[in-house]
């Protein structure tokens, strides 16, 4: 996953790569990062000099189910440019941050909306092409599963259109090449497809597809706080005590002390995650670690943001 400090290449990539996309406010990435208001990701591959150079890159959110629902019955070009302009020019119920969509996630009204997608190469006839797109789409489904999900949404240019179609998801709209879009006042340079999957709610986690696998979630059980889940979601990405404590800006002590913090919930909640007693005395911080995070990552509705009965803890580590 991309954190704040990632913006600038994202921001360099997004222009790049997607110079109609309309991103007039790119010093305002950064903030949408460290306020969980938009998550962004990339897939990387080595070289032959042994440098991991960024192939893909990907950003969405969260999007109010109205605005949502205003779109579809009148969709226009450069959905990202169209929800990112009226959410800077402060219009409410555009984007939704953690608190909204806790609530959203507990009652699974969640728009889930990929704001951007880039790739190079982009060719589907390259063999290199069609790797990127595949290792993009699990780490979407990685980041994106456990969510109370009712639709998700793109538009991409429609050379992507097929590998989504057989993710699952239908198209909504077209825009040819040469449309007018009235945000830039200029024709689109190349042709989209806005895509759309919402399932119906007995489909959900019945149809084999990449697209359903987002569908099927359930209550997460640990009742992590906001800043617990934040750093077992770094935990499970890799990221060392040391690294967390710099993406938080917090000490690394206060990561030590938000592990206790985050065993002992587990204990309580899950008193098998550990063993027996006798083997949960014995069991070392590594150890306990390695079991929390292989939990979590199968069961990844216990990093998301949930608020049961519209309240969610909000203490801090420790």
């Amino acid at each position: 996953m991309a954190h704040a400090t990632d913006s600038g290449w994202l921001v360099d990539w997004w222009r790049r790569f997607c110079p109609s996309s309309c991103l007039r406010r790119p010093n305002a990435i950064a903030g949408l990062l460290a306020s969980d208001t938009i998550k962004a990701g990339c897939t990387e591959i080595l070289g032959p000099d042994g440098v991991w150079t960024p192939v893909a890159a990907g950003v969405s959110c969260f999007a109010d189910p109205t605005t949502i629902d205003a779109y579809l019955a009148d969709p226009v070009p450069n959905l990202a440019a169209h929800l990112l302009d009226r959410f800077h020019a402060g219009e409410p119920g555009i984007l939704l941050g953690p608190p909204e969509i806790a609530r959203a996630n507990a009652a699974r009204r969640l728009n889930l909306v990929t704001l951007v997608y880039l790739q190079s190469p982009t060719d589907p006839a390259e063999r290199l092409a069609g790797l990127i797109g595949s290792k993009s789409m699990e780490h979407f489904i990685r980041t994106h599963r456990g969510y109370g999900l009712a639709r998700m949404l793109r538009e991409d240019p429609v050379l992507f259109e097929e590998g989504l179609r057989q993710s699952g998801m239908r198209r909504h709209a077209h825009f040819p090449a040469g449309h007018p879009c009235r945000l830039t006042g200029q024709g689109l340079p190349v042709a989209t497809s806005v895509m759309i999957y919402e399932p119906e709610p007995e489909q959900a986690v019945l149809q084999a597809s990449a697209a359903s696998l987002l569908f099927a979630t359930k209550p997460p059980r640990l009742g992590l706080t906001p800043a617990q889940s934040r750093m077992l979601a770094l935990a499970a990405d890799g990221l060392a005590d040391e690294e967390i404590a710099e993406v938080l800006g917090i000490a690394v002590d206060t990561v030590k002390k938000g592990w206790r913090g985050i065993f002992d919930r587990a204990a309580t909640a899950l008193p098998g995650l550990f063993g027996s007693a006798e083997l949960r005395s014995g069991v070392r911080g590594a150890g306990k670690r390695r079991r929390i995070i292989a939990y979590v990552q199968d069961q990844p509705e216990e990093l998301r943001p949930y608020a049961s009965g519209g309240t969610e803890a909000t203490a801090a580590l420790p």
